[in-house]
């Protein structure tokens, strides 16, 4: 895929955006942009490293400033619908803590990585890892059942499918939902609307937002955690509302952006056409607009992203049947809701 990109042209289209030569700042690149804004910005005050930067602000504005209206849509549908690969290794830290790979233990790490490496990239390397821990952990597990021989046990700590519900503290899941809503929610709304290189390298770092808003929130209302406040009955349903809210807006943001952007499209002559050119990854072609280009690296990025979670999940059922019936869930809900809103539906199926 990064081959096959960076030959059809895109490294070049990005250095025509980013010259190494101040003087050549003003030079329009040789290819039409909606806006002329120069990508070589002062962001650390360190011109070689703001040089290498501005490769990164500029991928992302070939589609927030292309010509064409796909590439620019594209980066919205990929805010709104993405939100469950963010939620993924959030959660993932909370199951059998200290009973895991210390490096699931801090999904920032993981979510720094996408922004670096991508999507793609990160999820081949966090699901293996995702899945063996789990194994080895069910293996100790299984151990410590056979010796203790209790049947209740056995149900409590599966790891496909431990409850979420039960694993995180109402301050914790109120600090994921802020978190996520000042770290992720307003950084992407902000890059879309604005459409400013400051903005857009600043999204880049999303993943410590949302880190420091949850710790923020949690620490401010530490002192007054519901455990002092209500009893044993009242915490239980109110934390488990919680969770079930979060995963609720979860799966209806990524659903109603797919409808929003995709059904429209499939009730066009040209359908299948409009859904190609806007979705569906293909093999890049050098005559293609840089801004083509780029939104097709996002396609696949997107794709194989998903893909890997998608194919990770099937690991959460606890035999052959649930198997089927996720499949066939995808089947159903990728075309109908998309592949954001496919994933939370097995994501709330496991969790709550």
């Amino acid at each position: 895929m990064y081959a096959e990109h960076i030959a059809a042209g895109v490294s070049e289209s990005i250095n025509a955006l980013c010259p190494s030569n101040s003087s050549q700042n003003h030079i329009p690149p040789p290819f039409i942009l909606t806006s002329s804004k120069a990508y070589v910005r002062s962001y650390t005050f360190i011109s070689s490293v703001d040089h290498g930067i501005c490769h990164l602000i500029a991928f992302f504005h070939l589609l927030l400033d292309s010509p064409f209206h796909d590439p620019r849509k594209f980066v919205s549908y990929l805010f709104g619908t993405g939100l469950p690969c963010i939620i993924v290794p959030l959660i993932e830290a909370y199951r059998y803590r200290g009973k895991q790979h210390w490096l699931l233990r801090y999904p920032t790490f993981w979510l720094m990585l996408a922004q670096i490496v991508t999507l793609g990239i990160m999820s081949t390397i966090y699901w293996p890892l995702l899945l063996i821990s789990r194994a080895q952990s069910s293996e100790a597990e299984e151990g410590n059942r056979r010796t203790n021989s209790e049947a209740k046990n056995s149900r409590k700590t599966d790891l496909g499918t431990g409850k979420i519900a039960k694993l995180i503290g109402p301050v914790q899941a109120e600090g994921l939902i802020f978190g996520l809503a000042l770290g992720f929610v307003l950084p992407s709304v902000a890059t879309v609307l604005h459409n400013d290189p400051f903005t857009t390298w600043a999204w880049q770092f999303y993943p410590v937002f949302v880190a420091l808003a949850r710790v923020a929130y949690v620490s401010l209302r530490a002192p007054h955690t519901d455990s002092e406040n209500r009893t044993t009955e009242t915490v239980k349903p109110y934390r488990q509302n919680a969770i079930h809210t979060f995963y609720i807006a979860s799966f209806l943001i990524a659903s109603v952006t797919h409808i929003l952007f995709i059904w429209p499209l499939l009730q066009r002559s040209d359908w299948k056409v409009q859904l190609v050119d806007f979705l569906i990854p293909l093999i890049p072609s050098a005559g293609a607009h840089p801004s083509r280009h780029a939104h097709n690296f996002l396609k696949w990025d997107y794709a194989l992203g998903y893909g890997s979670i998608a194919v990770g999940l099937l690991w959460s059922a606890r035999n052959f049947g649930q198997v089927v019936t996720m499949l066939l869930w995808y089947a159903l809900a990728i075309p109908a809701f998309g592949m954001g809103g496919a994933v939370m539906g097995i994501l709330a199926w496991r969790d709550l």
